[in-house]
């Protein structure tokens, strides 16, 4: 398969830039999930690759990047439905967001749920479902970047 460079990248000795296509089989099957949630890579699709590299914050048709402040200041490609349901879900109760949470399946809905939403329940309840979303990865020492991280 095929990706997009999103973020300056060295694979396999070869340096990517942003826009920048990256061969077959230059990532690791093994590394393709936690590069494209840490925001390195998209698939590449029949779509032009300037909408791949959008810049974080900006709409690039059905797809939202939106940045998430830390040390690596992320910024996770969500679709618009999505965006809209984490706003839905942030006007909810507690336990109604919770509930909520229990149907996502979108791993960068739940990272993003995670890293907004204040309440601890909900944040609990983000993280056991992308925890169930990997049940394999969890009980072989998954990796901590394909989960959504803890906060103070």
């Amino acid at each position: 398969m095929s990706y997009i460079c999103r973020k300056a990248l060295s694979l396999g000795g070869v340096t990517y830039q942003p826009g920048d296509a990256i061969p077959d089989g230059a990532v690791l099957p093994s590394r393709v999930r936690s590069l494209t949630s840490c925001g390195y890579i998209v698939e590449q699709t029949d779509e032009p690759a300037a909408e791949a590299a959008a810049p974080a914050g900006k709409n690039s048709g059905s797809v939202l990047y939106v940045p998430i402040k830390g040390d690596d200041d992320l910024a996770v490609p969500i679709p618009v439905d999505g965006a809209a349901f984490i706003f839905a879900l942030q006007q909810s109760t507690a336990d109604e967001a919770a509930a909520m949470v229990q149907d996502v399946e979108d791993e960068n809905v739940l990272i993003l749920i995670h890293a907004t939403d204040s309440r601890k329940s909900v944040r609990a309840a983000a993280k056991a479902r992308a925890a169930a979303l990997h049940p394999s990865e969890d009980a072989n020492g998954g990796s901590a970047a394909s989960h959504p991280p803890d906060k103070a």
